[in-house]
């Protein structure tokens, strides 16, 4: 049994508060008023005050929460009974009550502890206890059960004690025989007690007793592991709800790949995602409308029917309304009975592909008599981490503390993840601007390198003309030479024009002529030495005379250049 204490300055008196399996430990100044121990009681099982009743108090009238302890006149050490209430299902107040049954097995001298909520009857204990001890259900004889007791009454009807009510069984050898009508009418018209359940085996004829048929034991929530995922879920909650009423945790309806899908990837609504485009922008929008910031945790309930603490289990967690909302709000609650081999062979081997062994693990190795198995999942940077594990051993403080903390780890790793996204974002933005601006200069070099290669090829068209006019000029001044006369030996003077050239650079060259030669080889010997008629003008300087006005055809003598004659080379 669990003992939760909470020290308080100027504590007079002791409340053992028993909730469930737990015994909260309170201790007050006897001038706090009733209210006190409620809010106390909100931090410790998460009930809201309208959703708790305190039983208990020795005045039989409904007690106020502002009456004050030294009003009502309780001593040091006062046991109370914490009830809690749903008042948003009509069944809740009998589901949330839990009743602590601790069964005497006489005939094996074995004490089980086991726990059942208020909507539970007494058939579904005996059946239960059929699974702990060889004694089959039509042999139990039982003691401590207020009487009268019918099977099919409900606990929260029999008035059980609480916090723990004490059973006993052993065996009976009486049979169970269903009495017919006309044995039910004489035992009636004579008012005699019926005697039909207190024959000896051995006395009785075996064609003659009729054995009752045997009640259904308590099986398998998902009793066919084999249809679609969407259909066996909504099988679980249907049984489920049969069995332990409606008020539960909202379980996802599919395979546990498409909830861990859904709890990890889901992507933004597209009004949700036009809304934060609107109001944030930069890095906080690509923060928000990333992935990672959009998961929940991933809860995976598996079920024992079995298992002693299920019932418990169920009431305190599945059932408590704080969970319900914390669950709905944080998380995707995925469940799965592993009752039968077969659903728990099938559900193994799907947490092993989905997530890997760390989910494998706890599902074998977990003691049967500690069912259910909650394991609560987070996502890191593309792989499932199992970040907690509960066992039905947990109260609802430790579910609701590991599903906190849980959350947190949750929370950092989106943070951190987040954070990397940003840097890598970042990262990514300074090295496309480097990229752009390399790109950029790396166009700037392509196209100075290309008006530099024009220039160059410019310049080398410029050169290989200036080279080529060159050889062209070189070539015509041959041509020119050679198409010159050979210059004739001196002579007579008046068969001889000696002709003297003074050049632009202040050459002179020399050359004679016969007189009958046409006035064309002058031009031609001044073009053998460089200066083309094109270019230059040759010019007689007394009387001023451009020669190229001339015929060209005529000779030396006819046109009256005879002897010596002194030609200046003019450039146009």
């Amino acid at each position: 049994m669990e003992v939760d204490e909470e020290m308080v300055v100027d504590e007079d008196i002791v409340f053992l508060i028993h909730y469930g399996e737990q015994t909260i430990r309170l201790e007050l100044p006897a001038q706090e008023r009733v209210e006190s121990v409620k809010i106390h009681l909100m931090r410790k099982t998460g009930l809201l005050k309208a959703e708790m009743e305190l039983l208990g108090w020795d005045i039989p009238d409904n007690v106020s929460d502002d009456v004050t302890f030294a009003d009502l006149g309780i001593s040091k050490e006062y046991h109370l009974v914490l009830r809690a209430l749903n008042g948003a299902d009509p069944d809740g107040e009998r589901i949330s009550v839990v009743y602590h049954l601790q069964v005497n097995d006489v005939e094996n001298d074995e004490i089980y502890n086991l726990f059942f909520n208020g909507m539970q009857t007494v058939r579904e204990v005996k059946q239960h206890v059929t699974q702990l001890c060889p004694i089959p259900f039509e042999r139990q004889h039982w003691e401590g059960w207020p009487w009268p007791v019918d099977d099919d009454a409900l606990l929260f009807n029999i008035g059980l004690k609480t916090p723990r009510h004490e059973l006993q069984i052993s065996r009976t050898r009486n049979v169970v025989r269903s009495p017919t009508s006309n044995d039910r009418s004489r035992s009636a018209g004579r008012n005699e007690p019926d005697h039909s359940y207190d024959m000896d085996e051995d006395d009785l004829d075996d064609d003659a007793i009729e054995i009752s048929p045997p009640v259904p034991q308590r099986g398998s929530l998902l009793p066919n592991a084999l249809l679609p995922p969407a259909e066996a879920i909504a099988l679980f909650e249907l049984n489920f709800e049969k069995r332990y009423g409606h008020n539960h945790v909202q379980f996802f309806k599919g395979s546990i790949r498409e909830a861990m899908s859904f709890a990890f990837d889901r992507p933004v609504p597209d009004v949700i995602r036009t809304l934060l485009i609107n109001s944030v922008r930069g890095e906080a929008q690509k923060g928000i409308l990333s992935p990672s910031s959009q998961r929940q945790l991933f809860a995976i309930y598996l079920h024992n029917e079995k298992s002693f603490p299920v019932n418990i289990f169920v009431s305190q967690v599945l059932q408590n309304p704080v969970l319900i909302d914390r669950f709905r709000d944080h998380a995707v609650f995925w469940p799965w009975d592993v009752t039968l081999p077969e659903s728990r062979a099938t559900v193994q081997g799907e947490l092993a592909e989905v997530i890997g062994e760390q989910a494998v693990i706890p599902l074998v190795t977990t003691r049967p008599d500690s069912f259910p198995i909650l394991l609560i999942c987070g996502k890191t940077k593309g792989s499932v981490d199992v970040l907690r594990v509960l066992d039905g051993t947990k109260s609802f403080t430790d579910v609701l503390d590991a599903l906190e903390l849980a959350g947190e780890i949750h929370r950092r790793n989106q943070e951190n993840e987040l954070a990397e996204q940003q840097t890598r974002e970042r990262n990514r933005l300074v090295v496309e601007e480097q990229n752009q601006a390399y790109q950029a200069s790396l166009v700037a070099d392509q196209a100075k390198a290309e008006a530099k290669r024009a220039v160059e090829d410019q310049k080398r068209r410029e050169e290989e003309n200036v080279q080529e006019a060159i050889r062209q000029r070189a070539l015509r001044q041959e041509e020119a030479r050679a198409q010159l006369p050979e210059e004739p030996a001196q002579g007579s003077s008046d068969s001889i024009t000696a002709v003297r050239l003074r050049t632009p650079d202040g050459r002179s060259l020399t050359r004679r002529f016969a007189s009958s030669d046409p006035l064309q080889y002058l031009f031609r010997f001044a073009h053998a030495n460089g200066y083309p008629e094109d270019e230059f003008n040759l010019v007689c300087s007394y009387p001023r005379k451009e020669l190229g006005s001339l015929d060209k055809q005529k000779s030396f003598k006819e046109l009256g250049l005879t002897q010596q004659i002194a030609i200046f080379v003019e450039e146009h």
